[in-house]
């Protein structure tokens, strides 16, 4: 079948992300990258955990929480270009990250044609990072959560904000910065 390791037709990535900073960061929104371009109608799930990866591999699905989900209308840019699905975290339960803590976020197309465009990293290596926010190597799993491919990490745009939602902003020239992986 179509796509990246164990062939899952509806495309999933597990990943985690770090603030390694001693500031809140509020996740505002995660772009996602599809492997083609032109993609429409693709329903999008965003799932969070606080904690490890290691730990979110483990965890029942009671544990985790929905952030949102939508119907991204496309059309898709393609590998490489970052899509906006409309999915505002802001308010999410998990999205607002105190210093020095981690989330996992679970990304996945639930419906429709198409697949995230992801690339093979080993776990636990540092895919790339930002001043504040570090992407952790992550895993597919089969929507929804089920066995895990080893290993897939989304290519995604991760935008945040530095404080937490109600606005504080502790980094005058930077008040929010987007971590392109």
């Amino acid at each position: 079948p179509p796509g990246l390791p164990g062939g899952d037709s509806h495309e999933s990535a597990l990943f985690e992300l770090d603030n390694v900073s001693s500031f809140p960061v509020t996740i505002d929104r995660i772009d996602l990258a599809f492997a083609s371009v032109g993609l429409t109608d693709l329903g999008i799930e965003i799932w969070s955990l606080p904690g490890t990866l290691g730990a979110a591999m483990t965890s029942a699905l009671s544990a985790w929480t929905l952030e949102g989900k939508t119907v991204f209308r496309g059309a898709s840019g393609g590998p490489g270009i970052a899509d906006d699905v409309g999915i505002c975290l802001t308010q999410g339960v998990h999205t607002t990250m105190t210093a020095q803590t981690r989330c996992c976020i679970y990304v996945a197309v639930t419906s429709g044609n198409g697949q995230l465009s992801s690339t093979t990293t080993p776990m636990y290596t540092v895919y790339s990072s930002a001043y504040v926010v570090v992407h952790a190597g992550g895993y597919g799993a089969r929507y929804p959560f089920g066995t895990p491919f080893w290993y897939r990490q989304a290519n995604v745009v991760v935008h945040y904000t530095i404080g937490a939602p109600a606005g504080a902003v502790l980094q005058r020239n930077q008040a929010s910065a987007s971590l392109d992986l």
